[in-house]
């Protein structure tokens, strides 16, 4: 499952985790908003071709096994990607599209270098950003 399928996942039925519960009061507990996406998006999951259903439940029981501080983290990044603009997004599914066209062997490389560049002083990171954007200037490029 790529990102984009995890993503939609995730706003599919995070939102609902609640409601498939077989406890209804906390149907119940859920506010009229709430319950309109979730019907919302239980429509658009029953439309979806059967492979992608499939995935989405694979996924899903994934997530259903994961700690609950995990789950905590996945629902606070897709809590604040909900709230990028949406030229934002576009940018991020671009970089994201980027770096999955990158080599393994490239990724690594640039993995390696991000974890060196975190165990720099925090003076050293600045002094290193700021010399990156210096040169990004004189190209234009910002």
């Amino acid at each position: 499952m790529n990102r984009r399928d995890f993503l939609q996942f995730t706003s599919l039925f995070l939102l609902s985790q609640k409601a498939w519960s077989q406890d209804s009061a906390q149907w119940d507990a859920l506010s009229e908003d709430e319950k309109q996406q979730v019907m919302k998006r239980w429509e658009e999951f029953k439309k979806l071709p059967p492979e992608k259903k499939f995935k989405l439940r694979q996924a899903w029981g994934r997530y259903k096994s994961l700690p609950p501080e995990r789950r905590a983290k996945i629902r606070e990044n897709l809590k604040r990607w909900r709230s990028l603009p949406p030229e934002q997004r576009e940018n991020l599914r671009g970089r994201w599209q980027k770096w999955k066209s990158l080599s393994p062997e490239r990724r690594e490389k640039i993995k390696s270098r991000a974890q060196n560049f975190r165990k720099l002083s925090p003076e050293k990171r600045d002094k290193i950003r700021k010399r990156f954007q210096e040169r990004r200037r004189r190209k234009g490029r910002i």
